[in-house]
């Protein structure tokens, strides 16, 4: 049990490197939706 762990906690740690260029990739996500959302605000706040 105790070795499980141990590999638990050193996948963890392999993946911890990866997710720092997720994080890049859902920080660009969060920014392309944040311009959509605005596109969309101004097609409906433009008046008829």
């Amino acid at each position: 049990m105790i070795l499980y762990t141990i590999k638990k906690i050193r996948d963890i740690r392999g993946k911890m490197n990866i997710e720092k260029d997720d994080v890049i990739i859902v920080l660009l996500i969060i920014i392309l939706l944040l311009i959509v959302i605005g596109f969309f605000r101004l097609f409906y706040t433009v008046p008829r």
